[in-house]
């Protein structure tokens, strides 16, 4: 029986590597040119061997990677050799990051060779890329490397006719070189952004796709309420002017495919106010701030909302909605106690954007509320205050997100008395 057994593992391998080399694509064996080049192995077809016609002195880039599981034990990165026509092994120039650099020592046939992990993780694909660095000429602002443009581990380099003083927002760019030969760095002023220190030609280096250069857009006056914002290109700016007050609390919203960054009139950032969910900033000086808003995927239709609190005025026990809030605005109230008095406050609001709520004694000091325990299944759990002081206590709630569509995001603010 085990004679029996062994010979029918041994059939059924024997099929497997029969088969195998067909359903590949192609699995090895033969010469590839630049591009990518998709196949299978497996304990039974490895190792693969490419043979690539090189020309002495070129630079080529290669990167092997395959499906393994992610969490593969003791598994690193596919492991490969590039062999010269005699038969060397050609040693890594430069990598970039997972892309290997090689600088060919002679003309002539080379052969690229890898083996299946050591562990036995099944039919596996791979990819093979293999490309050559290029420079692709003059380019202008805009998308520069659409997808489908670059071959994976390729670098491309495009010139720029920039002037100096120029601030140039780059997405997906590796490096900005200036006409000297030096990198540029990012400016400080906005994420990704550098400032072009003379007029000339400027080398803008890239190794994915999706990149764009873009200058900002002209800066918008706006005041409180929703602002539309012109289309804007991925990591392209514009800045929208308003005309604050020192100590004036204003909230900032804005519909999800635009990020906003608040800052004073000398362009520094501002931090957010005490709450932890930070819509909500105070203004430390009067003048005209700026509310940065940032292009991601698609901002046609992008609006941007500034608000001041709501107030609910002074509120008894009962449930409190607020129809009508703006994205990234906070609410606030007023409820009248006496030292020692109990009282509890909880919200419902849409899943997943809780508020934070902040109670401030008439003295000004924060009270800590202790929540109560168990499960919660529509709402936030109450929270339980002990009021320390006699007189009128300001309640505030701030939402979580910044990001969302008016109406969509309702909070109700409940309160109650115990005792």
């Amino acid at each position: 029986m085990h004679r029996r057994l062994t010979a029918i593992v041994i059939t059924v391998l024997a099929v497997a590597a029969a088969v195998l080399p067909a359903c590949a694509a192609p699995s090895g064996g033969t010469t590839v040119a630049q591009g990518v080049h998709v196949g299978e192995y497996s304990v039974l077809n490895s190792p693969i061997t490419y043979t690539y016609d090189g020309v002495a002195g070129r630079r080529v880039n290669i990167l092997l990677y395959d499906s393994r599981p992610f969490f593969a034990p003791d598994q690193g990165p596919p492991a490969f050799d590039l062999v010269a026509p005699g038969g060397s092994v050609v040693p890594t120039a430069a990598q970039r990051q997972a892309t290997r650099i090689f600088v060919l020592p002679v003309t002539g046939r080379y052969t690229i060779r890898f083996r299946y992990p050591v562990a036995d993780l099944g039919v596996l694909t791979y990819t093979l890329a293999i490309s050559q660095d290029e420079d692709r000429g003059p380019t202008g602002l805009g998308p520069i490397t659409p997808f489908g443009s670059l071959i994976p581990g390729q670098s491309v380099s495009f010139s720029y006719a920039g002037a100096a003083g120029e601030r140039l927002n780059r997405v997906g760019v590796d490096r900005v070189v200036a006409p000297d030969g030096t990198e540029v760095a990012n400016n400080g002023l906005r994420p990704a952004q550098v400032t072009l220190p003379v007029t000339g030609s400027y080398r803008i280096e890239v190794t994915q796709p999706g990149a764009v250069i873009s200058n900002d857009l002209a800066p918008i006056p706006v005041t409180l309420g929703a602002t539309p914002v012109p289309p804007l290109l991925s990591g392209q700016n514009v800045d929208l002017l308003y005309p604050g007050t020192a100590g004036e609390t204003l909230g900032l919203g804005s519909t999800l495919n635009v990020s906003v960054q608040l800052r004073t009139p000398d362009d520094t950032p501002v931090d957010p106010a005490e709450i932890v969910p930070r819509t909500r900033y105070t203004l430390p000086v009067t003048g005209t701030y700026r509310v940065v808003a940032r292009g991601g995927f698609n901002t046609t239709g992008t609006s941007v909302w500034l608000s001041n609190d709501l107030d609910l005025g002074v509120i008894g026990e009962g449930s409190y909605p607020t129809p009508g809030r703006n994205p990234g605005q906070a609410l606030s109230a007023r409820v009248t106690v006496t030292a020692g008095e109990q009282f509890r406050i909880r919200t419902f609001d849409p899943p997943g954007v809780k508020p934070g709520v902040l109670v401030r004694s008439p003295g000004g000091a924060i009270l800590n509320g202790v929540p109560e325990t168990g499960p919660t299944f529509v709402s936030d759990p109450w929270v339980t205050y002990t009021a320390t002081e006699s007189g009128v206590h300001h309640l505030l709630v701030v939402p979580t997100n910044v990001g969302a569509v008016p109406g969509a995001d309702l909070i109700t603010l409940e309160f109650d008395r115990l005792g």
